[in-house]
């Protein structure tokens, strides 16, 4: 239980440098490019964090993509821009900001059916898949049993099945 408490605190962490980066990067040089990475690599060490992987973006261009210390302790394996991590619930925050901006945007209704935007989208019962809505997958009111149960539907014959087929399967879980 510490261990996984230690985990989620070092992806609070990282999560919080994110933020911060976002908030003060808008125009960024080489020079702040050299200062932001000594600078989350001191926190990374302060605080005691393995490994991150941090990636800026503003108006579609990718203004830093870069990892900081290890993904596999072990091997001494280290992080990347392109470094996978299992980041768990903090992809709920993701998810509903994301969605949050499109509401803001006009773009999508919290009220609006699911399969107004993924038709491949579909519950066990029929009458369900034509009503949930956005709303109530981000409250974990679909009737679905327990989220976790994806990463099963999430693997094609032990490799990653597409978003399309992800969706597909969603109906499956139990």
């Amino acid at each position: 239980m510490y261990r996984a408490k230690k985990f989620l605190l070092s992806i609070a962490g990282a999560f919080v440098i994110c933020s911060m980066v976002v908030i003060t990067l808008s125009c960024m040089k080489k020079k702040q490019d050299e200062e932001l990475s000594l600078f989350i690599e001191r926190f990374r060490q302060e605080n005691k964090i393995p490994g991150l992987a941090v990636g800026i973006l503003k108006d579609g261009k990718v203004l830093l993509a870069k990892g900081f210390g290890l993904r596999d302790l072990k091997q001494k394996k280290k992080v990347t821009a392109d470094t996978i991590f299992p980041i768990g619930s903090c992809t709920k925050a993701f998810t509903a900001t994301s969605l949050g901006i499109l509401v803001d945007q006009k773009k999508l209704n919290w009220d609006d059916p699911i399969v107004k935007y993924l038709p491949n989208f579909g519950m066990y019962d029929d009458y369900v898949t034509k009503h949930v809505t956005i709303r109530d997958a981000l409250l974990h009111r679909t009737g679905l049993a327990r989220y976790e149960n994806l990463w099963g539907v999430a693997l094609d014959c032990g490799k990653p099945a597409t978003r399309y087929e992800i969706v597909k399967r969603i109906k499956y879980l139990g």
